[in-house]
């Protein structure tokens, strides 16, 4: 990065994509299938935390320690990302880029001033 340089940071979900619930939908079947419940999931708004968050949060609002998520916790990550990759293969979830958030990446990549990165509270398996 050079001398004057500007680092722009992007978190995903809701800045540049929007998902039609799909994060919600694989949270909230994840956590009934490992834990037998989702809590108040579908009552309160999640974004700007990290999925570790939420699942934490969830689970505790639901009477679940942190013990037990730790116990479970691989278990509950693996079905998320199963649940997400199949509810997307589905077509039932569009997901797409937000209104001007393509070309304002593209002015970005253009310009010698700005470099950008990713900032996300997404699983590290999501991004690929």
């Amino acid at each position: 990065m050079g001398l004057g340089m500007r680092l722009v940071l992007f978190d995903l979900d809701g800045t540049l994509l929007k998902t039609g619930g799909i994060g919600r939908r694989s949270t909230k079947d994840a956590l009934e299938e490992i834990f037998g419940t989702s809590g108040n999931l579908d009552e309160f708004y999640p974004g700007g935390r990290t999925l570790e968050a939420i699942f934490v949060d969830t689970l505790s609002d639901a009477g679940i320690g942190a013990e037990q998520y730790q116990q479970k916790k691989d278990q509950l990550y693996r079905v998320f990302l199963e649940n997400f990759r199949k509810y997307g293969n589905t077509g039932e979830f569009e997901i797409s880029a937000l209104s001007g958030a393509t070309e304002l990446i593209e002015y970005l990549l253009r310009s010698e001033e700005y470099a950008l990165g990713l900032v996300t509270g997404n699983h590290e398996h999501m991004l690929g």
